[in-house]
């Protein structure tokens, strides 16, 4: 079972010097911005098994404009329309999401309890 079908809260940014702050990657993320992850979903594509995240930028604007985006041939591939989804939301392959983000947070938040983990896509550290 995932973080996000235990309801916890999921954070995503990317690490950039301090003169990118406000600025975009050619595939249009906001660069040195945080980012949630909502939900994914399962695709299978080219044979492959694939996990695409579902991405919000909180500032509603700038989407993801690479492989999954809303224009993206993939979703004709596999014989879908690309979801219709509010602004600042998109899809993005595990694997770009990877690339272009490099830090994680996972908050769980109960009446009774907290828990924060964090650090590194590929290495959380517990409570930093």
């Amino acid at each position: 079972m995932s973080s996000l079908d235990q309801g916890f809260i999921v954070g995503i940014s990317s690490m950039v010097t301090a003169e990118m702050v406000g600025k975009r990657s050619p595939q249009g993320i906001l660069l040195k911005h945080s980012y949630s992850i909502v939900s994914y979903r399962l695709v299978t594509h080219e044979g492959f098994k694939l996990v695409l995240e579902e991405v919000v930028n909180p500032y509603g604007s700038s989407s993801w404009e690479g492989p999954w985006c809303a224009s993206s041939p993939f979703w004709q591939d596999i014989g879908k329309k690309a979801p219709v989804l509010k602004p600042g939301h998109f899809w993005i392959f595990t694997q770009d999401l990877k690339q272009f983000f490099h830090k994680i947070q996972i908050c769980e938040v109960r009446d009774d309890y907290h828990h924060f983990a964090g650090g590194l896509l590929n290495k959380v550290i517990e409570n930093p």
